[in-house]
């Protein structure tokens, strides 16, 4: 360790250089010296790299969901090959999510909701020239019509 870079004060704070206040955090830590460190911006990261992996779960569900009911209302033929690799590499991620996140699981019907209108503006963005399907989608928007079971799953596919 680089003893006079951690002990040292910065001239970059949390709010002017955020890669040097990091390395010379870390720093601190790795030399014991809590007394130094910025406790409450410390903190306020860790707890931003948490949500982060949360956020990951569910913007990863929307794109399972989007891709779900597009397989189940749309009528286009040539898109789904895509649909059905595009939510099996979404469920693939979350599953290394839950890997290195494993309290997430246990969590993971939390993140339906905000998953499940995400995914229902996706798949109606995507499905914008197909009126049969945007009004199927409209009428069970309010609610989930998949299970986090069926969206996690990778051999569910509608139709199927």
């Amino acid at each position: 360790m680089n003893e006079h870079v951690a002990l040292r004060p910065s001239e970059a704070g949390y709010d002017t250089d955020f890669f040097e206040w990091s390395m010379q955090q870390a720093e601190l830590l790795r030399a014991g010296r809590l007394d130094l460190v910025d406790r409450e911006n410390i903190a306020e990261e860790i707890e931003g790299l948490g949500n982060s992996d949360k956020r990951q779960v569910a913007t990863r569900m929307a794109r399972v969901i989007e891709h779900l009911l597009k397989l189940r209302f749309s009528t286009a033929q040539d898109p789904r090959t895509d649909w059905r690799v595009s939510a099996t590499y979404q469920r693939q991620d979350i599953e290394l999510i839950f890997e290195d996140s494993p309290s997430l699981r246990a969590r993971r019907d939390d993140s339906l909701p905000r998953a499940w209108k995400m995914g229902v503006n996706l798949a109606r963005k995507g499905l914008s020239e197909e009126v049969a399907a945007l009004a199927q989608i409209d009428l069970i928007a309010a609610d989930p019509i998949f299970t986090v079971d069926q969206i996690l799953d990778d051999e569910f596919f509608p139709g199927d």
